[in-house]
């Protein structure tokens, strides 16, 4: 990963296939960060494998989602945000994963990432966007409250899922 990750308008976000190396070293990343601060430790590699290999991204294709990889001009991966679909909810999209490397951290491409995700929401239908995050996650969940998003009773019944939140999308 290039050190300056240069400027925050020369990142590149497109959709791109879920399946690459580097998007795996990147989603490892993303799980080695969470899983430390989840657990007060760091992860194994044998808890992270496990974690990788439980969480289902197939949706975040199309044609009923989009993985978006945030590059910069060396083409390197700087962060990654998904968005599908939800078939059991018409009109309605779940933001999935979504992940800053520590060099590009602290310009706004996180709230890029978002609001391209929102982008591609209403493009798949959506007109309400609905998350679920961590407690130990408050950056993320920082971010969604000042981007109108509104803490909702639980959507699904999972113990990680401690907080989620929705947003009406202007369409």
């Amino acid at each position: 990963m290039t050190a300056g990750a240069g400027t925050l308008s020369t990142v590149v976000l497109a959709p791109e296939p879920y399946d690459g190396a580097e998007v795996a070293e990147a989603v490892w990343e993303y799980f080695a960060e969470t899983g430390e601060r989840i657990f007060g430790r760091p992860a194994t590699d044998e808890e992270l494998r496990e974690a990788i290999a439980w969480d289902d991204c197939s949706e975040l294709a199309p044609p009923h989602g989009v993985f978006l990889g945030a590059r910069d001009t060396d083409n390197t991966l700087l962060g990654f945000a998904g968005v599908r679909a939800l078939t059991e909810a018409p009109g309605t999209c779940e933001f999935k994963r979504i992940y800053v490397r520590p060099a590009a951290r602290g310009r706004g491409l996180g709230r890029r990432l978002l609001l391209a995700a929102e982008e591609e929401a209403v493009l798949l239908g959506a007109r309400r966007i609905i998350l679920n995050t961590r407690t130990v996650l408050t950056e993320a969940r920082g971010m969604y409250a000042s981007h109108g998003y509104a803490e909702i009773p639980r959507y699904i019944d999972e113990d990680w899922a401690e907080h989620c939140f929705a947003k009406d999308l202007d369409v």
